[in-house]
């Protein structure tokens, strides 16, 4: 069965035009040059700024969530009140984010923490959806499967805020084992080197164009 769902990821994929394919496998390294920005003018650890973006990311176009969390992070350095900070997403994921910046404190620079700290994050994270889009901004082999990403692997469009949408633990295996082998036959056929997360971004972005959404 999973077969036969890899091949609706194939068919979007190979919808894609070359600025498409360029776009999808830049996304998650232009996304981690936004996050170094913040970093930079916060002076906060990369991985606790990506950690708060995958935080605030739920239900929250991506143009406002790295807003979101830029505005966050400048708050929290500069002592603001926090509870001013309007972010676009639920109330328990900007606690989680501003968990994530207190433990910031510890690892100020960009340069330590490491896999303790990496580990620190994905813990308060927990969530599997937010934790995968954290691992990819940070360049792990990991697969985000949201919404988009099941309509896709069904071949059935559902607005977002249609419980069909939901992901289950389940679900989230199932799915990201098919844009895996939805990748594996890729790169076989077209001699590529993409990761999970390029087809799924390239897909992602494939099926926005196809259903006009913004």
């Amino acid at each position: 069965m999973t077969k036969h769902f890899t091949k609706n990821i194939l068919a979007t994929f190979h919808k894609a035009n070359p600025d498409i394919l360029i776009d999808g496998i830049d996304w998650y390294e232009r996304a981690k040059k936004s996050c170094k920005i913040i970093a930079k003018d916060t002076g906060l650890n990369i991985r606790v700024v990506v950690g708060v973006v995958a935080a605030l990311s739920p239900n929250n176009k991506w143009s406002k969530n790295i807003i979101d969390a830029q505005n966050l992070c400048l708050s929290f350095i500069n002592g603001g009140d926090l509870d001013q900070v309007k972010v676009s997403t639920y109330g328990a994921m900007k606690r989680k984010a501003l968990e994530i910046l207190e433990i910031a404190h510890t690892y100020k620079s960009s340069r330590r923490g490491g896999n303790k700290l990496n580990m620190q994050v994905m813990e308060i994270l927990n969530g599997q959806k937010i934790t995968a889009f954290y691992e990819c901004i940070m360049g792990e082999d990991a697969c985000c499967i949201d919404g988009h990403a099941k309509n896709i692997y069904y071949g059935k469009r559902y607005n977002l805020t249609d419980p069909k949408t939901n992901v289950t633990k389940k679900e989230f295996r199932v799915i990201s084992e098919a844009y895996r082998e939805a990748t594996r036959v890729i790169n076989e056929v077209h001699g590529t080197d993409y990761k999970a997360y390029h087809v799924q971004a390239i897909t992602w972005t494939q099926w926005r164009i196809d259903h006009g959404i913004s």
